[in-house]
């Protein structure tokens, strides 16, 4: 969120932000698959971990995940980008995951954008306005174990209507892609400029 940085300046936070040309809706029906991108990053995360053990099937895409989850539960361990939409889009629900350090200094993750943007629905461990940004696309869980019991309720009974869906897709696609981000650091720039501008202009 905005504020004051330690050197009297104001700051103002710029999030990670998505592509809506890759990340976009799609006609289709919705399937019942939950759907997790990832590598282990060398640990058993437990947002891949808990379900498995609990017996909840996923689909699993990325590496490193030897020793850690059982046989037949990765995928792929590479998605190319241009068919993370569809898989995103589509999928029943897509599980997400911070680093303990990011998601205490309130740093939310660029997937929750790029699914959202797809139409997505998502369960993620819980930043500090994620809500703000994504509304209901995003249902937060407090632990692996209550992460568990919202898949055993079923994706469906914990997500708006695909409508509600489609305007959250719209509104991230105009609030937080890329073009978003350039236009407020060019704003910024522009303002900067005419700033200095006026500071040296000699005349009265």
């Amino acid at each position: 969120r905005a504020g004051v940085g330690p050197l009297g300046l104001r700051v103002d936070p710029l999030l990670q932000c998505t592509d809506p040309g890759v990340f976009r809706p799609i006609e289709g029906p919705r399937r019942t698959d939950v759907v997790f991108v990832g590598k282990s990053r060398g640990v058993a995360r437990p947002a891949v971990v808990y379900p498995v053990r609990a017996g909840i099937p996923l689909r699993v895409f990325g590496g490193e995940w030897d020793g850690i989850l059982p046989e037949g539960y990765v995928e792929a361990e590479y998605v190319e980008n241009s068919r993370l939409g569809d898989l995103y889009g589509r999928a029943g629900a897509v599980l997400n995951d911070h680093w303990a350090d990011m998601r205490d200094q309130g740093f939310i993750s660029n997937r929750l954008f790029d699914v959202v943007a797809a139409g997505g629905r998502v369960l993620s461990d819980d930043v500090e306005g994620i809500h703000d940004v994504f509304g209901d696309s995003v249902v937060t869980y407090a632990s692996p174990i209550e992460l568990v019991e919202l898949l055993r309720r079923g994706a469906d009974s914990l997500f708006p209507s695909e409508d509600e869906l489609r305007d959250n897709a719209a509104r991230i696609a105009r609030d937080h892609s890329f073009r978003a981000r350039a236009r407020v650091l060019l704003d910024a720039a522009i303002e900067q400029l005419a700033g200095s501008s006026a500071a040296m202009d000699p005349r009265p």
